[in-house]
Order: structure tokens, then sequence, then C-alpha cells
């Protein structure tokens, strides 16, 4: 008898990474401890010139990358990140300032450099940021002073329900502001650590560089859809499994208690799970690809 299978919609709960972070999915994680990659697997490497890794971060030295003196600048380059929106998302990271004066920390967009968090003259973190129709800059100061050779955990969270724009410093709120008109990014999904208006580059490391999208959005859905598509047998005893990507891939399945009941490493590009043998019930799917954990509720009736 030929079979018939119910797609089950994925509605993936990553992991939370910080209490900050809580509702929302993962789309790209750089360590850039050793090397430069997405650890996803989402997402492309970074492009980087002059910016060797040093002490579990990649450092930056401070000058701008110019064909015209030689390349003797650091470039750290994340040229687009899969399913990025900037209605509501989160960016974090970790940096250790060589400089605390004039100092672009981390700059979004290129030709539209449409956010950016520095340090002024005055040594306080600040951001400036485009706007409106005609893209205007504004500038915000926090009044937090930063302190160099100190490693600080940064957050950048915009969220599109009250268009506020939030600022954390080691996950304590130092400072938000109202931008009712969101930003003006001409798509320029682009993030690093030079700013071209002015001819600088950020002078310190970087660490663990993290961003994120509201859970739950069409972005990451179509994302995790180039990675897995998952039917549940219409008996429900049998999830079957097709992987779009190749991966390293592990799928466990554990009960309301938190007891794990089945544990499968997946080789192939198609996989069948029993679920025969387990009782009827609501289970947890957990799903993990290239280290990072998604998970969401499955019935067996």
């Amino acid at each position: 008898m030929k079979k018939k299978y119910l797609l089950v919609l994925l509605l993936w709960q990553i992991t939370a990474w910080s209490q900050d972070t809580n509702g929302y999915d993962l789309l790209a994680y750089y360590s850039f401890q050793s090397n430069a990659t997405d650890a996803t697997g989402n997402n492309p490497d970074a492009v980087i010139q002059n910016a060797p890794f040093s002490s579990g971060s990649i450092y930056s030295n401070g000058t701008y990358n110019d064909g015209s003196a030689g390349q003797s600048g650091s470039r750290i380059v994340m040229n687009g990140i899969t399913g990025f929106n900037t209605s509501d998302f989160i960016i974090t990271f970790d940096a250790k300032l060589s400089s605390n004066t004039n100092n672009f920390v981390f700059v979004c967009g290129n030709t539209y450099r449409w956010l950016n968090l520095w340090i002024s003259y005055s040594h306080t973190l600040q951001v400036d940021y485009l706007t409106g129709a005609n893209a205007n800059f504004t500038y915000y100061d926090t009044n937090f002073a930063v302190t160099v050779d100190q490693w600080y955990h940064f957050g950048l969270k915009y969220t599109q329900s009250d268009h506020n724009l939030y600022l954390y410093v080691d996950n304590n709120l130092v400072g938000n502001v109202n931008i009712p008109n969101g930003f003006a990014t001409d798509n320029e999904i682009y993030f690093g650590n030079t700013h071209g208006g002015v001819g600088v580059a950020y002078h310190g490391y970087w660490r663990h560089l993290k961003y994120y999208v509201l859970h739950g959005s069409s972005a990451v859905e179509e994302l995790l859809s180039d990675y897995v598509k998952i039917y549940q047998s219409i008996d429900t005893n049998f999830l079957n499994i097709d992987l779009q990507k190749k991966s390293k891939v592990a799928i466990s399945i554990v009960d309301m208690t938190g007891k794990q009941i089945i544990h499968r490493k997946l080789n192939t590009s198609q996989s069948s799970i029993n679920l025969s043998a387990i009782s009827k019930g609501i289970y947890i799917l957990i799903f993990e690809i290239n280290s990072i954990k998604f998970s969401k509720k499955i019935i067996k009736r």
C-alpha cells in the first residue's frame, strides 16, 4: 500500500544564548577564535585581510585598509547574513579596545553606513545611524565610559514594536534611542570593522559575533528549510528526514521530563526514525546541525 505523509510545520526554537536573546533565532555565529567561518553553516566565511587570530580572538590593527597604502590596514567583512531583517534584530559580540578615542567598534553597511557603534573623543560609547527618506545621520551618546584593554560584551537590539534601539554592555542596558522610521540601509546587509566615510578602522579585538532575528520569522523558516525537511507519517509512527545539505546532523527525542528516548546521528541524505516503540504523548525533537541546536514539539498518537 502506498504510504501517505503529512508535512510537519517546523516552528523551531533555538536554544537561548543569553537572557537578552530569548525569543530570537540565531542566524550566524562567527567565533573568530581560530577561523573566520560561520558556525551555523548558513553563511560564507568572513573576508579578512591583515587581521590575525590572537588568544582566541581576531585582531584589527586600527589602520584603514587602502590599496594605495599597500593594504597595511585590517579588513574584516561579513557581506550579507542570510535571513537578517532590520525590523527586529539583535547583534552581540565581545570586544577589547586598544584605543578609546574615535574608535569605530562595529559598522553596519558600506556606502550606506546605517548603524555604527563607536567610541567618541570623550571616551564614551555612542551610536550613529541613518534614518528617514533623506538618509540623515543621527547621533546618540550613552555616556558609558569604555576602558582600554578590557573585554566587554556588547549588544545592539532593535524592536519594530516600539521602534527602539537598545544598547547593552555586559548584558546591562546603557541606553536606548527611538527610531520610528527604522534604518535607511539601501539594502546593504554588510558588517565590518571599517568606516570608509572617514577612513578609519576598529583598533582592538573581536570574538563571539552573533546575529539574531525575531523567533518565528519567515526568514528563519526558509533558512532552516534549506537544510532539512521532516515528514511524520499519518499514523505518527515514523519521522522521515530529508537532508537538503551535507552537514553534521544529530536528532534526539526527549520526553516532557527531559529523559532522552532516541538519539540518532544522520549520515545519509534520507533517514527514517521509528517511533512505534514509544508511548503516546508529547515529545521534544532536538535537531542539532553544525553544533547549533533547534527544538520543536512532536505528538505521538
